[in-house]
């Protein structure tokens, strides 16, 4: 018997077979039986004093996507929630349309029609409709120029295919991980970036005008799997369409982009931040034998300036002493403690060993 899926607020089975009558054709009632368990990707923010050092607000806001990253948008989002069934309902009653020489999508929810295009979302996020795409930049660019760019010059080699993130430089690792999770749908591994992704970096990192509007649609249209994007923009997209949403599944759950999170998907490594040149540590001194205490010796930092020193110098000066002889006191009790313990332990062993002839002749006489 399989496992029972946990369900969000407001989720049950009623209304899963309510959406599934809202399906339209054999192919949409087949994605919605593939995506029952498809998660739907929730809105992340980012905390943006956590990556100054990378200056990731000032490159975001250069991207004109600070808006669709920053708390104050996914506030609006976490007050209506994320809809998991509608936004399976949505992708899986979705239908491409070409006939403008641009990509459009057709779908519908409680016999509303919605609309997709890239103004669409541009009117959503307030992000310019206009730019590269991923052929514009792969043929703009050498594949060379692409990877020198993004990749540490330390493991740099010639490779015009994917790449590992973890020779990525501290930026393009991080906004790797950024853009694979809220604008690719990756899931899954994020060892490796494809050359559509490393494009997308290479643009970011070099402020090149990317059109992200025709970007999120065309992730719209794919063949999705083990998740579902955009739950934040969808929320919008119900809303702007007045759809229903009494008695719907909700998630209101928002998770930060931050050190700590950022730090447990491993992609934050000792390059990314600029660390301090480590100091040599000095030796610590052997800890005393108990069975041979002897008290702890330092010898005290001599001065050429020792007859210019303050009072509250020399105060500080006999404290340490004091402590010094404290410490060396305590090492020669325990070491005399230890003794008196391992005696009283003999002395117990010779009593046991005194008592069992005595036992055994009395154990015999009571025999007799």
């Amino acid at each position: 018997m399989p496992p029972r899926r946990k369900q969000v607020e407001g989720s049950s089975s009623s209304s899963s077979t309510y959406l599934a009558d809202q399906l339209r054709g054999d192919i949409a009632r087949q994605r919605f039986r593939r995506f029952a368990n498809a998660k739907v990707k929730c809105p992340r923010f980012i905390v943006w004093n956590d990556f100054a050092h990378l200056n990731l607000r000032e490159h975001f806001q250069t991207l004109h996507l600070f808006q669709y990253f920053d708390r104050q948008f996914h506030s609006g989002i976490g007050t209506l929630g994320v809809f998991p069934d509608l936004c399976r309902l949505f992708y899986a009653n979705i239908v491409e349309d070409y006939s403008n020489d641009e990509l459009e999508l057709h779908t519908r929810l409680f016999g509303r029609e919605i609309h997709i295009t890239s103004e669409t979302i541009s009117d959503l996020l307030a992000i310019p409709n206009e730019g590269n795409d991923f052929n514009d930049i792969l043929r703009q660019y050498d594949p060379e120029i692409i990877n020198q760019e993004l990749v540490l010059p330390e493991k740099y080699v010639e490779n015009l295919g994917t790449l590992p993130c973890k020779n990525l430089k501290p930026l393009p690792r991080l906004l790797s991980r950024i853009f694979g999770w809220d604008l690719l749908n990756k899931s899954g591994g994020f060892d490796y970036i494809s050359r559509q992704h490393k494009a997308l970096l290479f643009a970011a990192v070099r402020h090149i005008p990317f059109n992200y509007c025709r970007l999120i649609v065309r992730v719209m249209n794919e063949d999705h799997g083990a998740s579902l994007p955009f739950g934040s923009i969808l929320s919008k997209i119900f809303s702007s369409h007045r759809i229903s949403i009494t008695d719907q599944a909700v998630d209101k759950k928002i998770e930060p982009y931050n050190r700590a999170t950022a730090t447990k998907m491993h992609i934050l490594r000792e390059h990314l931040e600029p660390a301090d040149e480590p100091m040599e540590e000095e030796p610590l001194p052997p800890f005393p034998d108990f069975h041979e205490p002897r008290p702890l010796q330092i010898e005290a930092p001599r001065s050429s300036f020792d007859e210019a020193w303050d009072p509250a110098t020399d105060s500080l000066s006999s404290g340490i002493s004091l402590l010094l002889r404290r410490t060396g006191e305590m090492y020669t009790y325990m070491g005399s403690m230890r003794r008196d313990i391992d005696e009283l332990r003999s002395d117990v062993q010779n009593l046991q060993i005194g008592q069992g002839p005595a036992r055994r002749r009395r154990r015999q006489d009571q025999e007799e």
